[in-house]
């Protein structure tokens, strides 16, 4: 916050401003959360008659950050020339105007309200509070996989599979129970996929070779 090097005249004058403000009233609707907050021209209407009233003007203005975000500044510009200065950053916009324009919207309304002490159930901000504090929900374990027979017996089960299809059936079955995963597990079963393919890429050269001698 800035301020002028003097305050002395519009201290007082907002302390009077403020106890002459308006309530706010919520008069716009947050599709998102399903409430009603007090907009940008809500806030004016409750605040401005009031400063005016006491020779205070209000001054708004965008200006970047420097990380893309934006600074709205809003002045409380006395009569006597005393102001006090506020900050509201608002993270990044983009380069769509209508969000840029929506950002600056947000940033005059908080930024107004901050200067001017006006403190509204707003329900887009408590709404943002609420997701925040709201205990998280534990999250649902899955049920277990059954245990299935021990290990190393559905392994030994593994490496007795004599072709592709039973020893893929078996591993099926496998994969069924909590031994899922399991690198021994897996390991045999590659293992012994490897060497039926072999034996059955053995079996058709020697297949092709018997053909060949006796045509």
């Amino acid at each position: 916050m800035k301020t002028s090097e003097t305050t002395g005249k519009i201290a007082p004058a907002l302390i009077k401003a403020q106890a002459e403000m308006l309530p706010l009233i919520k008069d716009s609707k947050n599709p998102f959360f399903k409430s009603k907050y007090a907009d940008l021209h809500a806030v004016t209407e409750a605040c401005y008659p009031a400063l005016q009233a006491n020779g205070i003007a209000v001054i708004q203005s965008p200006e970047s950050n420097g990380t893309d975000g934006l600074n709205i500044k809003t002045r409380l510009m006395h009569s006597s020339g005393e102001f006090i200065e506020t900050d509201c950053a608002i993270p990044p916009a983009g380069q769509d105007p209508q969000k840029y324009g929506s950002a600056v919207t947000y940033g005059r309304r908080y930024g107004l309200q901050s200067a001017v002490g006006l403190a509204p159930t707003d329900d887009d901000g408590e709404s943002a509070m609420a997701r925040s504090s709201a205990p998280a929900q534990a999250k649902k374990t899955p049920p277990a996989k059954p245990a299935g027979p021990p290990l190393d017996k559905v392994i030994a089960s593994i490496e007795a599979q004599e072709n592709l299809s039973d020893l893929e059936a078996k591993m099926e079955k496998a994969n069924t129970t909590s031994h899922k995963g399991d690198k021994k597990l897996e390991a045999a079963y590659k293992q012994q996929r490897n060497k039926q393919n072999y034996e059955c890429n053995y079996r058709i050269i020697r297949n092709k070779r018997t053909n060949r001698r006796n045509p």
